[in-house]
């Protein structure tokens, strides 16, 4: 055994949860991809080492063993665990994201260990679990060490980002959903990013930086509280969807703004989707505030959910009005039949129970296909189209933009013009009588083309 060999190890500690969410096929199949992702970026930062072994993997484990470099009389391996770890930690989660998707790989617990081999055969594949249960530790506990005043995430401390929320500096992005029987635009889901070029722009950020500071709520409540003031503004035949947890789902506060009269009028366009999903035992003041927001009016969507029994049993205890099939399940279709008929079988029990289904994260017409092959009523994603601010999308929603009457106008003038000179020239020159009537049909002929045709091509762009 070389001198000063160390083992680096990780572990999935909550892959029962996942699975029963998921599904079985599409937890392995996300693992594989992530221990794939994770790799190479792992060997990168332990790049100062020798001796640097490939992966050995057990059921949602792996584990690799290193030599500390020959020449380096200073190293401390503890010194280097402080470093080392934090950094290990951030790109698993960013990694567990990409690969399960943002509210699942936001969840996901998973433990880490880093430390010295004592003698031959310590770390196998029949321990490594044990082991890393034993005397590795876990994200949990490694947040719960960080310096609580400041952002494990990105530079910016808890004071700064409750100004943030104080000032109302969020921004308020949303993307489509689509009917894919017919691609029509059926609503917006509100994607919130922290104010433009700050460190928290972006939403793992944004989110991940609220989770560690305590203001979950505080977050979730201000980007509902400033996605509602464009609601009033929304195309009548569009719904916005807003994403909030259990606690704000229920809070008095969320029903004390619902019910402010600016609010009120617009209910039936309006829908909550659940991001977190409770065991069933603890969610009875959920779903009492559901059945409430379903006599509003307002509509409850079931946000992340996979094709295993856990998430199927919370949507039967619930019954909101549409379930969105997580981002992991939608990237796994390339696998082929075995997913598409989980798909299927999903939503034909989601069916039984008259709660339509959302593929989440389409990115390809093969996605959309197959969603809509296996009866899949909406989709969203990068397909479709990209996250936009809110306002660029309520403009664009419009019927008519001023862009459009100011060319309508100016085609009409000059398109008008040339044809009344050439139909009325003899009584503009000469003595024939004006037909002041053919005249006017002459100029608001060429604004309504124009008018028409714009809109058509809008429409067609859209």
């Amino acid at each position: 055994m070389p001198r000063n060999q160390f083992v680096f190890a990780a572990s999935l500690n909550n892959t029962d949860i996942l699975e029963s969410i998921l599904g079985d096929i599409v937890v392995d199949n996300a693992w594989e991809s992530f221990v794939a992702a994770i790799e190479p970026q792992i060997k990168s930062l332990f790049s100062r080492y020798t001796n640097i072994s490939e992966f050995t993997y057990a059921d949602y484990s792996f584990f690799m063993f290193i030599s500390a470099p020959v020449d380096d009389v200073m190293f401390d391996m503890q010194e280097q665990k402080t470093v080392l770890i934090p950094l290990a930690q951030k790109y698993f989660r960013e990694m567990f994201i990409a690969h399960f998707g943002g509210s699942s790989g936001r969840k996901i617990d998973f433990s880490l260990l880093y430390t010295l081999v004592a003698q031959p055969g310590q770390f196998t594949v029949n321990n490594i679990q044990e082991t890393i249960a034993k005397e590795g530790i876990s994200d949990a506990l490694l947040i719960e060490n960080f310096d609580k005043q400041v952002s494990p995430y990105c530079d910016i401390t808890r004071q700064e980002f409750i100004e943030i929320l104080d000032k109302q500096q969020l921004q308020t992005y949303v993307q489509s959903i689509v009917d894919l029987q017919n691609n029509s635009i059926v609503g917006y889901e509100v994607l919130t990013r922290g104010p433009e070029c700050s460190v928290v722009e972006r939403a793992d950020k944004l989110f991940g930086s609220a989770t560690h500071f305590g203001l979950t709520r505080e977050i979730e409540f201000a980007c509902a509280r400033q996605a509602l003031t464009f609601l009033p503004r929304l195309p009548n035949n569009k719904f916005l969807t807003i994403n909030v947890g259990p606690e704000v789902l229920a809070s008095d506060e969320l029903f004390a703004l619902l019910l402010e009269p600016q609010i009120c009028p617009f209910h039936r366009q309006l829908a909550f989707e659940l991001t977190e999903h409770l065991p069933l035992d603890d969610q009875n003041k959920v779903t009492v505030a559901v059945k409430r927001l379903q006599s509003m009016g307002i509509q409850v969507l079931l946000d992340d959910t996979g094709c295993g029994f856990f998430d199927i049993s919370t949507a039967e205890v619930l019954r909101p009005a549409i379930v969105k099939l997580c981002i992991t399940v939608i990237r796994r279709i390339e696998l082929g039949d075995v997913i598409e008929k989980e798909i299927t079988a999903t939503r034909q029990r989601l069916d039984m129970l008259n709660i339509k289904t959302l593929g989440e994260g389409v990115e390809d017409v093969f996605q959309a296909e197959t969603l809509k092959r296996a009866g899949v009523q909406y989709a969203q994603g990068y397909f479709f189209d990209v996250p936009k601010p809110i306002e660029q999308t309520l403009k664009a929603s419009k019927g008519v933009t001023k862009k459009q009457l100011k060319t309508a106008i100016f085609i009409s003038i000059l398109v008008g013009t040339i044809l009344t000179l050439i139909n009325q020239g003899e009584a503009l020159i000469g003595d024939a009588e004006i037909n002041w009537f053919k005249v006017v049909l002459t100029y608001i002929v060429p604004f309504c083309v124009s008018l028409y045709s714009s809109t058509l091509a809008l429409k067609d762009t859209k």
